[in-house]
């Protein structure tokens, strides 16, 4: 299996689009544990613009977990 704790918080955001869940699963565990408020952005953007479903599913779970998507 892949280090995915050794990727940057971007990579990380990157995998959440990948087709196994595993990886996306592992990449949503370790964006909620980092908590780093620079990827708020991006996550918003794949919420919003994701090709696929369970992509924008795991980066709006990343932005309830880490009070991205606001009070």
């Amino acid at each position: 299996a892949p280090q995915l704790s050794a990727l940057p918080s971007a990579d990380l955001v990157k995998l959440l689009e990948h087709e196994n869940a595993w990886q996306r699963e592992t990449a949503q565990r370790l964006l909620v544990e980092r908590m780093e408020e620079a990827q708020f952005e991006t996550l918003l953007q794949l919420a919003a613009n994701g090709t696929r479903p369970a992509a924008r599913i795991h980066a709006l779970q990343v932005l309830a977990g880490t009070g991205g998507l606001g009070n």
